[in-house]
């Protein structure tokens, strides 16, 4: 059956709006990646989903999760894993890449007893 959108409850089509629009851009992501292979890189997970314990529920829900290697601003190619070796991280955008940000400087002070 398909959704009233003239006579449900505001609340539960706003909700339904944002399922939609989050269903959206992923779809978006992967079918550019599809149209794109060969000239769009790696495909990258963004940093947020590996840490959705540690930030912000509002920010998790706002993720756009597939990242393009690509397109892709948002990226750290130095960090540094509990052993010190280097790995590159990629977040969706400005607002992951504040979180991941924070979380890594919490990291580095915890390290060093601050």
């Amino acid at each position: 059956m398909a959704f009233d959108w003239e006579t449900s409850p505001l609340e539960e089509a706003e909700k339904r709006l944002s399922d939609l629009k989050s269903i959206y851009e992923k779809a978006r992501v992967t079918v550019t990646a599809r149209q794109n292979l060969g000239t769009r890189g790696k495909i990258w997970k963004c940093w947020t989903q590996s840490h959705k314990k540690d930030i912000l529920a509002s920010v998790v829900k706002q993720c756009k999760v597939d990242v393009l290697d690509s397109s892709c601003p948002f990226r750290d190619d130095g960090a540094l894993d509990d052993n010190n070796n280097r790995y590159s991280i990629v977040c969706c955008g400005s607002l992951c890449m504040q979180q991941y940000q924070a979380y890594s400087y919490a990291r580095k002070a915890a390290k060093k007893g601050l």
